[in-house]
């Protein structure tokens, strides 16, 4: 189902619309797999999905896909996904320092991972009552639903608020409200847009 949803998304790219994907269904690259070892994680999807979003050019033109992926704030991998573009950044402020030039018909931001996506954490009501109430709030094992990692939910939402700030990702998604306004509540739950 992972690899249908890159061609489902190449599709909708090439047509010239964008995407937006929750992860959280996927195992945390904490859970372990049947055939030993442990999973991918989210992160690492992400990272491949961008890649393809990069390539297919929206409706064929220069403009980049619009892709958005959300994970929730209750995944293990939530610190990796917020951070995942960090690291990218600061290569690709390397690149650029070094007055290196893009390839033809490149950017040089093409270089360089999760260029390609909107990243946004889905928060619920309990997490914002958490944070309001000074509570902590525990990650879970997406297979089995046990706690993986407690946190002071206010320290969640200020590595949010940091890392946005410093690299305009991630953002938030309320997925309460969301579903509270939902216009087409009869076809089930938003898990996630765009934006």
């Amino acid at each position: 189902s992972i690899t249908e949803l890159g061609k489902l998304e190449a599709k909708i790219f090439k047509k010239g619309s964008g995407v937006g994907v929750n992860l959280s269904t996927l195992r945390s690259s904490k859970e372990a797999v049947s055939g030993g070892g442990k999973a991918s994680g989210p992160v690492s999807f992400l990272r491949a999905h961008d890649t393809l979003a990069g390539v297919i050019r929206s409706g064929g033109t220069l403009r980049r896909s619009a892709k958005l992926a959300c994970l929730n704030i209750d995944h293990p991998d939530i610190e990796e996904f917020i951070d995942c573009k960090i690291f990218e950044e600061e290569k690709l402020s390397i690149l650029r320092n070094s007055k290196i030039s893009a390839r033809p018909g490149y950017d040089l931001s093409d270089e360089v991972f999760f260029q390609n996506t909107n990243l946004s954490v889905r928060v619920n009501d309990e997490f914002m009552k958490a944070v309001i109430n000074d509570e902590y709030w525990s990650t879970k094992y997406v297979q089995s639903g046990k706690v993986c990692k407690t946190y002071k939910a206010k320290d969640l939402l200020r590595k949010i608020a940091e890392t946005s700030w410093k690299i305009a990702d991630p953002g938030i998604q309320f997925h309460d409200t969301f579903n509270k306004w939902n216009t087409l509540a009869n076809d089930g739950e938003i898990f996630a847009t765009n934006p």
